[in-house]
């Protein structure tokens, strides 16, 4: 955890101040990856009291300070130790899927493009409690951890100086952990007070694109889900914006595009029972209200008993909620390298109650628990830099080409660079600098490979950008790979 609490202080520009005091962590774990993966998990539990957001059936708000929470079992600890492998294993499997099938999208074939994923996780533990006084004091409590969940694809165009972005948003809600279940309790003679819950009992998310540098700005909003109108069926699909040309489509490749790329949102169709309105304010400023029309309460009876509608079975079970959405965004060669962010406020309420009864007057409650959470999500930086790089000889003679096709048969990555001569990086200095790499790998390959026989003369391989400028062999003092006579391969100058 200390660990955790560094990265995510050395992330978010907090300062290290050394103090005796016990601070509390501002993460349970936090990972990061180059490719704008992130997994953030919040504390999993608060010290001393806190404040927590309550609404009354009128919707009146007001906060109540509670008790701080009992420290986590290691069962739950070990809870959040799953998501954070979860993630490290989606982005592991990403990159693997984006390696291979980068050679094949760098032959210019639409169908062959496949855009990597990139998961930013954040989970959070909400807990509180409810007193109702009835007879006796009545305790409603519950602890259950929201994961909230960005998929982002980024893509640029070169020849429109466009970003490409397509992002799927699921907020998954334990319910079934919230649930406590309805109870009834002798007051005297036949009258019983009643409470129960907690049940599902709404939910908002609003997200807004910002950040822009002057003259970038949002220029469409393609592939919304879910709309106003009713979808089939429990998956639904719907095609986002289209790119062709000339496109950054991840691992560095310039994808020349013989046709058009299109992008595509699929969701979780919203239950039945929960409807949800979307609002479109601004091009780059979204909005869903999900409502319970049928949702649970507990009422009233002057004189006797009162009573509670239970509401949808599926408010008190697991549910998963999501949104997807495309944006295209323009002049964003001018973003350089600061990411485009995203400002996302996500508010889940859920709902107990309680009644009493007896013989003269009676009161009901119905109480919303308001669990608010705002993010700042860094989107992916697309690579919007390009340069194109050739492997040239020195001196370029029959025995330079002959030792330059045996390279080729029998070195992949020296193949690789030939084959893939337009490359894309977040900006120059980073582009070069994974070049440089890339080129230390050819000559580790090569010279792993032992002695290269008859060879008839000496011969020297540099790594060129389209301006003719040499790149250096990676953590060497040379730029090039020389082959000798005797079969020796060495950086050289």
């Amino acid at each position: 955890m200390g660990a955790a609490n560094l990265m995510a202080k050395l992330q978010y520009g907090m300062s290290p101040v050394e103090t005796e005091e016990d601070v509390s962590p501002i993460a349970e774990a936090y990972i990061c990856h180059v490719s704008g993966a992130e997994f953030w998990g919040d504390p999993a539990w608060e010290h001393g009291d806190h404040e927590h957001l309550f609404a009354d059936e009128d919707g009146n708000e007001y906060t109540e300070k509670c008790d701080g929470d009992e420290m986590p079992t290691e069962y739950y600890y070990g809870q959040y130790a799953e998501c954070a492998a979860k993630f490290v294993n989606e982005v592991v499997a990403n990159l693997v899927r984006s390696k291979a099938t980068a050679v094949a999208a760098g032959r210019g074939d639409s169908s062959e493009l496949k855009l990597v994923k990139i998961p930013i996780v954040y989970t959070t533990n909400w807990s509180s409690s409810i007193t109702y006084k009835l007879k006796d004091d009545k305790v409603l409590s519950y602890s259950m951890p929201i994961e909230y969940k960005f998929t982002v694809e980024a893509a640029y165009s070169f020849d429109h100086d466009k970003d490409f972005y397509q992002i799927q948003y699921t907020q998954f809600i334990p319910m079934s952990k919230a649930f406590k279940g309805h109870f009834s309790f002798k007051r005297k003679m036949a009258y019983r007070d009643k409470y129960g819950g907690f049940n599902f009992g709404g939910h908002s998310v609003e997200v807004e694109l910002c950040n822009y540098k002057p003259g970038v700005s949002a220029y469409s909003v393609e592939g919304v889900l879910p709309e106003n109108k009713p979808l089939e069926g429990t998956v639904a699909k719907c095609d986002g914006w289209s790119v062709g040309s000339n496109v950054s489509g991840g691992d560095g490749l310039v994808v020349g595009l013989s046709g058009e790329y299109s992008s595509s949102t699929t969701i979780t169709v919203p239950y039945k029972e929960i409807p949800v309105e979307y609002k479109r304010k601004r091009l780059d400023l979204l909005s869903w209200e999900y409502t319970v029309p049928d949702h649970m309460y507990y009422y009233k009876n002057r004189g006797g008993n009162g009573g509670y509608v239970r509401g949808p079975k599926i408010c008190e079970q697991d549910m998963s909620l999501q949104q997807g959405w495309g944006w295209i965004v323009s002049n964003t060669k001018r973003q350089g390298d600061t990411p485009l962010k995203m400002k996302v406020k996500t508010s889940t309420t859920v709902k107990s109650g309680a009644c009493t009864s007896g013989a003269g007057g009676n009161t009901a409650w119905n109480i919303l628990s308001i669990m608010p959470k705002e993010h700042e999500v860094n989107l992916p930086v697309p690579e919007r830099v390009r340069n194109s790089y050739h492997i040239v000889a020195e001196p370029m003679t029959d025995e330079a080409e002959r030792l330059r096709q045996l390279l080729i048969q029998n070195c992949s990555k020296f193949q690789y660079v030939i084959e893939h001569p337009e490359r894309c990086g977040v900006t120059d200095a980073a582009l070069e600098d994974k070049m440089e790499r890339e080129w230390r790998s050819v000559y580790d390959q090569i010279s792993s490979r032992g002695k290269i026989p008859n060879v008839k003369e000496e011969v020297r391989f540099y790594l060129e950008d389209a301006s003719g400028n040499k790149l250096d062999v990676y953590r060497t003092t040379g730029q090039g790979i020389i082959i000798r006579t005797d079969g020796l391969v060495l950086v050289c100058h």
